[in-house]
């Protein structure tokens, strides 16, 4: 009989040990970075809380996920870091400015909800309360005061110099005193004595109420177009006002509202000019796009003001560098080189 060869047939090889200590090895635990990955070995060095349960991440991996709410950590690293962090002019007195920024688009925003309140009460004139209307007017007054002082926060909020130059603010806020007389002669003498502006949407021909008016928008164009520099510099502080708040130019969509409710007025003066009939076409376009304007007008403030929210919690909790918040093996070995020669 023939031969068989022992090695004619390959032997299979055997698994080493370290073989089967690889396939046995435990399973994927997301908490506990991947160390075949180099981003996976940085490491948060300073607190920062978990945008989604406010858990203290410090020490963990950049790669893992937190271990309280299982959101991933670059999720949280992109809500609070900033790229252009270390870019940032430092600021005098964040509190005092966060506090101010409010109640300057809140203060406004308040002053114009008085005004809207007094229209509605103009179309029910007889069944208004004298009380709540005298409270509505004092409030006009006394919110657009706030604004004016919440205003004086955005001269020279920086340490350093900046773009801005701050005359141009002090000139906005200087602008809140004329403002303010007009306010009051309008809502304070005039409205008073002359008795409701509006009835039944159809408007009273009055040039010296028009008058006022005009000259009120004239002075908030000014009070806007002065501060928005200031306000546009300090929005530049927030990544997603950055991105997003800034480019839906708040502030020139409240300063256009502004100019259409003034051409509104003038052609309520040239319907008076004109010799139309109370409630003719050109009139009631007029109004019309008075109440267009002062629409949008209030749109545009209440951007303005959320956009100030979201503004005041990066003042007072500013976003910082990547480098500062995590450490690399790369940065180790620096550290214990100056230790060393320490």
């Amino acid at each position: 009989m023939p031969q068989h060869d022992d090695h004619s047939q390959p032997t299979p090889p055997q698994a080493s040990d370290s073989s089967d200590a690889t396939l046995s090895r435990a399973p994927f635990d997301p908490a506990q970075p991947d160390t075949t990955d180099l981003a996976s070995l940085a490491h948060l060095t300073k607190p920062l809380a978990c945008v989604r349960c406010g858990y203290n991440l410090s020490g963990l991996s950049i790669m893992a996920v937190c271990p309280e709410c299982a959101t991933p950590i670059r999720a949280t690293l992109l809500h609070a870091v900033d790229p252009k962090a270390h870019e940032l002019a430092p600021l005098r007195r964040p509190r005092l400015l966060a506090a101010g920024l409010v109640a300057w688009t809140g203060g406004a925003l308040l002053a114009v909800a008085c005004i809207w309140a007094l229209r509605v009460t103009d179309l029910t004139p007889y069944t208004a309360d004298a009380v709540r209307v005298g409270l509505l007017r004092a409030g006009v007054i006394a919110f657009t005061v706030v604004s004016a002082l919440g205003a004086t926060t955005l001269i020279r909020p920086h340490v350093a110099a900046t773009p801005v130059r701050p005359r141009l603010t002090i000139v906005g806020v200087l602008a809140y005193v004329p403002l303010l007389a007009a306010l009051v002669v309008l809502h304070g003498i005039f409205d008073p004595r002359m008795g409701p502006a509006y009835a039944g949407l159809v408007t009273r021909v009055d040039t010296d109420r028009i008058f006022l008016r005009m000259a009120i928008g004239l002075l908030a164009l000014v009070v806007v177009a002065c501060l928005r520099p200031a306000a546009r510099l300090l929005a530049q502080r927030s990544v997603v006002l950055r991105q997003h708040g800034t480019n839906r130019q708040v502030l020139l969509t409240l300063a256009i509202s502004i100019v259409i409710a003034m051409i509104g007025d003038a052609l309520r003066l040239g319907a008076w000019h004109l010799n139309e009939p109370q409630g003719g076409p050109i009139a009631l376009a007029g109004v019309g796009m008075v109440i267009c304007g002062s629409a949008l007008a209030t749109l545009a403030l209440i951007g303005a003001w959320w956009d100030t929210l979201r503004l005041r919690r990066v003042i007072l909790d500013p976003p910082l560098p990547l480098a500062e918040l995590i450490a690399t093996p790369d940065d180790q070995p620096a550290a214990h080189t100056t230790e060393g020669a320490q």
